[in-house]
C-alpha cells in the first residue's frame, strides 16, 4: 500500500460542477431540441443546462444511444474514488470505462426492437420501423445493427463477421472486462484493507524490521526484539520499556547537548504532537493487576526545522498509579446522565375516536339548543384533554360561547372546562374538555424529541407537552426567572424535581451551581449529595435572607468582573476563555474573584426556593422581598436566575413587586378565581384538572399555554443523584450562610456593657466615657452626609472588635439591610476586611495607636 494518501484539492470542485452538469444535460435531454438547434424552430431548450446541453445530449445519445445514461455514472463514481486514500490508475480507468461504454453499445444495438419505444420517445428511431432504432448509437448500428430488407439495408460489420451469438458474447466480455480494470485499478485495494481486512495496515508495519537496542556491552543487536519475545511472558510490555529506555537515552544525550546554556533561564519546550499514549501501546494483561499505566500523551518526535530552538529534554512522562486510583485528569472528567436511565412510560395517544364522535354531538347540539350560530370544525386530542374548535357565524360575540358553559360542561358530564374565547391568533372558540381517560407524560419521551437534543436553548427546562402532545421545553436565561404556584396536590413539586433533573441532564458542577431552599424539609430530601450544591440544601426559613444577600452580593461582583471585561453577558464572558486559561480584563490584568484567585469561567448560579409562604412568617420578609426583587431585576446577565414555588397564592405573599419582577409564572390547580388572577392576572387556573395540568405565561408566547406536566419517578431521581454525586465530590462554599451563624461560634454573647444587661438601649449604645475616648477615631472615618446609625456602628466596630452583618442588626436592632449596607460601607472605606473563605467576623483593620476596650 502507497503512503500517498489522497487529500482535498480545489480542482475537485471544478470536477464535481462539470461532472453535475454532464449528468443534468443527459437527464434532461429532449429530443425537440434538434429542430431548435438545427434553426428549425425557435425558443429556449427544454435542456436544463441550455444549448450547450442540447449539443451535448444531442451528440451523446446518438453517438451511444441508450448507452449515454452511463456516462455521468461513471465519471461520478471516478470522482468519489478521488477522496478514498490510495488514488487509482486514471489511465486504466479510462480505459476500463471504454470498454464498459462498448459492450453496453454492443450489447443495446444487437437487439433494437426490444428499445424502440424508449428509443422512439428519444427521437433515436421509430417504432414503424424498430430495426433501425439506434438503441447503441450510431457505433451500434455501424458494428451490430440486424439487416433491416425493408429499406435493403445490410447487418452491421461486427455481426457479419460473427453473427448475432458471438457480437453478444463480445458484448458481455467488453462490460465484463471493462468492469473488472474499474475496480482493480480504482477499488481493489481500498476494499481489501479497509473493509474486508482492517487490520492489515497494522500487520505491514509490524512485519518491518525493529529498531536496534544496545546490549549491555554497547553493542547493537537486531535480534533483541525477538529474544524479548522469547524470554519474557509479556513481550509487548517489555519491547515497549526498551523503546523509552532508548527515548529517555536520547532525551539525556540532548540535555547535554544544550548543557552550556545558562540555568537560571528556562526555556520552554517546543510544543509536542500527541502521539500515541502509552496505555494503548501496552496489550492487556490479566496477570499483572498491580500496576497500570496512566492515559497521558507520549510527545511525537519533534519535526526539524531550519533553525530549532534550544529546548530542555522533552522527557517521556509516565505515571505509574495503583490500581483503583484515579489520576487528576480522570478526576476532572464528568459524564452527563444518559436518557436512558429515566423510565420510559406508555405513549400517549389522545381521546379515543368513538369519545370525540360523542362529544363532538353533544357540543353542536348545545349551541343549536342555545340558537348560537356556530360549528365544530375541529378538534386537538392531548394526554390529558381535547381541545375543539368552534368558528362563529360572521356577527356573533364570542362571548356567547362563554356564558353557556356550565350547559357545555353539564351535556359533556366533564368535571370541569376551560372556554378560550377565542383561540389566541386564531378565528375560531375553543373548548377544552378532559379526557375520558388520562394519560402520563414522562420526562424521557420530551428528551427523546429533536426539540431537546437539538434545542438552542442555553438552560433548557423541561416542562411536559401541551394540547398537541408537543413538547415544551423552555429556556430558563430567556424566561430569566420563574414563578410556580398552585394548591398542595396540584403537580408543583413534581414540576420542581422535572426543573433540577432539566439542568443535571444538561450541566457538570463546573457550569452550574445550585441554591435549594426546602423549609418543607422533605421536598429536595434526595438532592442533598448534589455536586452542582453550593451550600447545602437550606431547611431553617432565617437563613435564607442571608443566603439572598450573598446571591445578590455575588452578582454585584460579577457585573463588576464583566464590566472589567468589556462584555455585558455571563456566555459572553466565557467565551474569552480558550482551552480554560485564565481570562484577562481590558486593561490587560488576569480576571479575579473575591479571594484573588483567576477566573476562567463563571458558573450558572440557580436559586430555587420551595415554599415562599414559609418566608413571609419570618421577622425577615421585607428583607427577602427586597432581594428576590433585585435578583430577578437585574441576574439575568449575570448568570443569576432564582425559580420561587408556593402553594399559598396570595396577594401577601405574590406580592406586587415579586409578580412584577417574575414576568414567567406557572400556575396548577388552585381553588378559586381569585387566586389564579393573582398568578396568572388572568382566570382559568380553577378550572384545571390537577395531577400536573397547568397553565403557563412564558417569555414570547401570545396568551397562556396548558401543559400537562412531565413525570419523574423518585427511583429516577434517586438514581440521577447518585449517578453524579458519585463523579464529583461537593464542594460548598462556607460564606453563602456564614454571616448568620459566626457571632455565637465560640459561645461568646454580647460583652456586657455598664449598668447591667448585654442588650444595648437603642439611644445609648455606650456610655459617655467610651464615646469620648473614640471619638477622635470616629470622627476621622465618619464622612459627610453620614447619619446617626454610621456612627453607632463605627462605635460598636471600634469597641467590640466584632464586624459582621448579623452582630450589627442585632446591636444596632436594624433591619437587616440596612446593617448590610453599613459593612458594606466600612469595607469600601477600609475599616473591615472583606468575607473570609472560613465563614468567620469579618478583620478589623484600623488601630491608630489606640488600645482600646482594654
Amino acid at each position: 500500500m502507497s503512503d500517498k494518501e489522497s487529500v482535498f484539492k480545489i480542482r475537485y470542485i471544478f470536477y464535481f460542477t462539470g461532472i453535475l452538469l454532464v449528468f443534468l444535460a443527459v437527464l434532461s435531454y429532449s429530443p425537440l431540441d434538434a429542430s431548435l438547434l438545427a434553426g428549425g424552430a425557435s425558443g429556449v431548450p427544454r435542456n436544463w443546462i441550455g444549448k450547450l446541453g442540447a449539443y451535448f445530449g444531442l451528440f451523446v445519445f446518438h453517438m451511444f444511444g441508450i448507452a449515454a445514461y452511463f456516462i455521468p455514472f461513471l465519471a461520478l463514481l471516478r470522482l468519489m474514488r478521488s477522496f478514498i486514500p490510495e488514488p487509482g490508475k486514471i489511465a486504466l480507468y479510462l480505459s476500463g470505462c471504454a470498454l464498459v461504454m462498448l459492450g453496453f453499445v454492443l450489447l443495446f444495438g444487437l437487439t433494437p426492437e426490444m428499445f424502440a419505444p424508449l428509443c422512439d420517445r428519444l427521437g433515436l428511431g421509430r417504432l414503424q420501423v424498430p430495426q433501425l432504432a439506434l438503441a447503441g448509437g450510431v457505433i451500434g448500428q455501424i458494428l451490430v445493427s440486424p439487416p433491416c430488407p425493408l429499406y435493403d439495408l445490410p447487418a452491421g460489420v461486427m455481426r457479419s463477421f460473427i453473427g448475432a451469438v458471438g457480437s453478444m458474447v463480445c458484448g458481455w466480455m467488453f462490460l465484463t472486462g471493462g468492469a473488472v480494470i474499474i475496480y482493480l485499478c480504482d477499488w481493489h485495494s481500498f476494499i481489501k484493507e479497509h473493509i474486508f481486512l482492517p487490520g492489515n495496515v497494522v500487520r505491514k508495519k509490524e512485519s518491518k524490521p525493529p529498531r536496534s537496542v544496545p546490549d549491555d556491552d554497547g553493542e547493537e543487536d537486531e535480534n533483541d526484539d525477538d529474544d524479548l519475545f522469547e524470554k519474557t511472558e509479556n513481550p509487548p510490555r517489555k519491547r515497549l520499556e526498551a523503546m523509552l529506555k532508548q527515548v529517555e537515552a536520547d532525551s539525556e544525550a540532548e540535555a547535554e547537548l544544550f548543557g552550556d546554556l545558562d540555568e537560571e533561564e528556562e526555556v520552554p519546550p517546543p510544543p509536542a504532537r500527541k502521539g500515541k499514549s502509552a496505555k494503548s501501546l501496552l496489550p492487556a494483561d490479566e496477570d499483572d493487576d498491580d500496576l497500570l499505566i496512566a492515559d497521558e500523551d507520549i510527545p511525537a518526535p519533534a519535526v526539524s526545522q531550519e533553525k530549532p530552538a534550544p529546548a530542555r529534554s522533552n522527557e517521556v512522562k509516565t505515571t505509574i498509579v495503583q490500581k483503583g486510583e484515579r489520576s487528576a485528569d480522570a478526576r476532572r472528567e464528568y459524564t452527563l446522565p444518559p436518557v436512558s436511565m429515566l423510565s420510559k412510560g406508555s405513549e400517549a395517544v389522545g381521546e379515543s375516536p368513538e369519545a370525540i364522535k360523542n362529544a363532538t354531538l353533544i357540543l353542536q347540539r348545545t349551541l343549536d339548543s342555545f340558537k348560537i350560530p356556530g360549528e365544530v370544525v375541529g378538534y386537538i386530542s392531548g394526554p390529558r384533554i381535547t381541545r375543539y374548535e368552534i368558528s362563529l357565524s360572521e356577527g356573533v360575540n364570542v362571548k356567547k360561547v362563554e356564558q353557556i358553559e356550565s350547559n357545555i360542561a353539564m351535556n359533556l358530564e366533564a368535571s370541569s372546562i376551560r372556554v378560550l374565547a377565542p383561540i389566541p391568533g386564531r378565528n375560531v372558540v375553543g373548548v377544552e374538555v378532559p379526557n375520558t381517560r388520562s394519560e402520563a407524560v414522562f420526562m424521557r419521551s420530551a428528551m427523546e424529541t429533536d426539540e431537546w437534543k437539538n434545542g438552542k436553548a442555553a438552560i433548557p427546562v423541561v416542562l411536559g407537552k401541551n394540547v398537541a402532545s408537543k413538547p415544551i421545553i423552555i429556556d430558563l436565561a430567556k424566561a430569566p426567572h420563574l414563578l410556580i404556584a398552585g394548591s398542595t396536590g396540584s403537580g408543583k413539586s413534581v414540576c420542581m424535581n422535572t426543573l433540577i433533573m432539566s439542568l443535571l441532564f444538561k450541566f457538570d458542577p463546573d457550569d452550574l451551581r445550585l441554591i435549594m431552599v426546602d423549609p418543607k424539609r422533605v421536598e429536595f430530601e434526595d438532592y442533598r449529595k448534589l455536586p452542582h450544591l453550593i451550600t447545602p440544601v437550606i431547611n431553617d426559613a432565617k437563613k435564607v435572607p442571608i443566603a439572598l444577600r450573598w446571591a445578590v452580593t455575588e452578582m454585584e461582583n460579577r457585573y463588576k468582573i464583566l464590566a472589567r471585561a468589556g462584555v455585558k453577558k455571563l456566555a459572553e464572558f466565557n467565551a474569552l476563555s480558550k482551552n480554560g486559561e485564565e481570562i484577562i480584563d481590558n486593561d490587560g490584568q488576569v480576571s479575579e474573584d473575591n479571594f484573588g484567585k483567576p477566573i476562567t469561567k463563571m458558573p450558572i448560579l440557580i436559586v430555587i426556593i420551595d415554599e415562599l409562604a414559609e418566608l413571609r412568617m419570618q421577622d425577615s420578609w421585607k428583607d427577602s422581598e427586597t432581594y428576590i426583587a433585585r435578583i430577578a431585576q437585574l441576574g439575568r446577565a449575570a448568570g443569576v436566575h432564582i425559580v420561587v414555588a408556593t402553594q399559598r397564592p396570595s396577594t401577601n405573599i405574590i406580592t406586587g413587586v415579586i409578580k412584577a419582577n417574575l414576568p414567567t409564572r406557572i400556575a396548577f390547580r388552585v381553588l378559586q378565581l381569585v387566586d389564579s388572577r393573582v398568578i396568572l392576572d388572568l382566570p382559568g387556573a380553577e378550572n384545571l384538572l390537577g395531577l400536573g395540568d397547568m397553565l403557563a405565561l412564558l417569555p414570547g408566547a401570545f396568551g397562556l399555554e396548558r401543559i400537562q406536566g412531565a413525570l419523574v419517578d423518585d427511583k429516577d431521581i434517586k438514581a440521577i443523584v447518585k449517578f453524579v454525586s458519585d463523579q464529583r465530590p461537593q464542594n460548598f462554599d462556607d460564606t453563602v450562610i456564614a454571616e448568620g451563624e459566626e457571632d455565637l461560634e465560640d459561645g461568646e454573647s454580647d460583652p456586657p456593657r455598664k449598668g447591667g444587661g448585654g442588650a444595648f438601649d437603642d439611644d445609648d449604645v455606650f456610655d459617655d466615657m467610651d464615646r469620648a475616648e473614640i471619638a477622635p477615631l470616629i470622627k476621622k472615618y465618619l464622612q459627610p452626609g453620614d447619619d446617626e446609625t454610621m456612627r453607632r456602628a463605627l462605635e460598636v466596630v471600634v469597641l467590640d472588635r466584632k464586624a459582621s452583618t448579623s452582630y450589627i442588626q442585632r446591636r444596632l436592632k436594624i433591619g437587616y439591610n440596612r446593617a448590610a449596607e453599613l459593612i458594606d460601607t466600612m469595607e469600601e472605606r477600609g475599616i473591615v476586611g472583606p468575607p473570609s473563605g472560613s465563614g468567620n467576623k469579618r478583620e478589623i483593620l484600623i488601630f491608630d495607636g489606640l488600645e482600646l476596650n482594654e
